[in-house]
């Protein structure tokens, strides 16, 4: 007889309060072992997303199929509340067994003692062969490695009106950031936003914008040295005080929304969608938004391409920030078989059950999956594919790979740059003095 999977939608007012307080139970009156597991894909957003429901469907697989032995007690938490309540349980020791975490969190979590060393059963795991290089690189420490990974994201992605922008006289989106600028009045006779923008959460502009203007003007070594901590860099020196320069210029520009700063990525999307702006620079997880929000009309007329190079720039002209943001940790409390199953959980969960459904809806995940027999794909998914296979070189995601606190520090201060409310060497001072406390 079939099991019956547990799990819960937790609504976010009650949230901090689904696991406080009692003891944690190992087994059930069955005498099934007990997992619980805090997960950020929820039914709802896995209705019109496959970016959630992919896992989502992957977690609800392997706890069918372990449900003789494993009563999996799963609650889910909408996307946009999850780092709250996270952060939240973790200040009070009280995360589940197995959790859906950021990559920003795991030294912060490792230092806490709250994850457990998965290095093992990843060296042991029959596919770690198949997934992506450097997925585990955000989850490594100390040579270490503490989750595994749940998605291969391209965070940074040009969506282009190819109409609106042929109007503007360009047969494609400019390759320079002076062309993008000198479009401003064009797109302002026709009563559209050159770029639609949404930064209300603030991590928007960070992610899609930042994690790939940062090595076009600091370069990649850089950039690797601040991932790694070191002392032979920091934010005061003069490229990436150039950078700050560049985001007030951005957001004095006039390209965007006025309304950027108060409504989210989604609603900047929807404004593209509707033919009021010609582009939005955003994340992989807007290709699935668009494609269950517009009609193939609108969907044909959508182009992709790369963020524009920078005069005097250093980086490369077609890369794009890429790889993994979200993980799968395990808590530290848990030894012996349950440590055992939790980690064998968590590798189902982000190998070749995931990518294979990812795969055969057109997203590029975890792993080197060919898409089944007989499958085909529209063309915003052909044309996404496309994308990341020209990319000629990939660059890390910036609130993936950094200490969380310096990010939090860093998209205020962005916040305040586009704004024109600081200078951009009082923001390199503030994010510099951030980075010494964290690294």
């Amino acid at each position: 007889m079939k099991r019956i999977v547990t799990f819960v939608l937790v609504a976010f007012l009650i949230s901090s309060f689904a696991f406080a307080g009692g003891q944690k139970e190992e087994s059930s009156a069955d005498g099934r072992m007990v997992l619980t597991m805090t997960s950020s894909y929820t039914k709802e957003e896995s209705a019109t997303d496959n970016t959630r429901k992919m896992p989502r469907d992957t977690i609800l697989e392997y706890a069918e199929n372990n449900a003789d032995t494993l009563d999996l007690q799963i609650t889910e938490f909408q996307h946009n509340d999850y780092e709250t309540v996270i952060q939240a349980r973790a200040a009070a020791n009280d995360l589940a067994d197995v959790f859906i975490m950021k990559g920003s969190w795991v030294k912060n979590f490792y230092d806490s003692g709250l994850i457990a060393d998965l290095t093992g059963y990843v060296e042991e795991c029959p596919w770690l062969d198949e997934y992506r290089d450097g997925l585990f690189f955000p989850a490594t420490v100390d040579g270490k490695i503490m989750a595994t990974p749940m998605q291969f994201s391209t965070t940074s992605i040009v969506f282009y009106n190819k109409d609106l922008w042929a109007k503007a006289g360009y047969d494609e989106f400019p390759s320079t950031w002076e062309e993008v600028f000198a479009a401003i009045p064009k797109f302002e006779e026709m009563g559209v936003y050159p770029i639609a923008f949404g930064n209300r959460d603030k991590w928007q502009f960070n992610s899609s914008w930042i994690s790939t203007l940062g090595p076009r003007f600091c370069g990649e070594d850089w950039v690797d040295s601040i991932i790694e901590g070191s002392e032979d860099v920091a934010f005061t020196d003069p490229e990436f005080t150039k950078l700050l320069e560049f985001v007030v210029q951005l957001g004095q520009s006039g390209l965007f929304n006025p309304d950027y700063s108060v409504v989210d990525n989604q609603n900047a999307s929807s404004l593209f969608l509707q033919g009021k702006a010609a582009t939005t620079i955003d994340g992989y997880w807007n290709v699935e938004y668009m494609a269950s929000s517009a009609t193939p009309e609108v969907l044909e007329n959508i182009g992709f391409a790369y963020m524009p190079t920078i005069e005097g720039g250093i980086g490369d002209p077609t890369s794009a920030s890429s790889g993994c943001g979200w993980f799968c940790g395990v808590n530290s409390s848990l030894t012996g078989e349950r440590l055992a199953k939790a980690a064998e959980l968590a590798l189902y969960i982000s190998g070749p059950a995931l990518s294979q459904r990812m795969t055969d809806v057109g997203l590029v995940s975890t792993c080197n999956t060919p898409p089944s027999e007989g499958v085909e794909f529209d063309t915003l998914h052909t044309n996404y594919l496309a994308f990341v296979d020209n990319a000629t070189s990939t660059v890390p995601i910036w609130d993936a790979n950094m200490n969380a606190s310096l990010i939090a520090v860093m998209n205020d201060q962005f916040v305040e740059l586009l704004a024109g409310r600081t200078t951009p060497e009082a923001a390199a001072e503030i994010i510099q003095a951030e980075y010494e406390a964290t690294r």
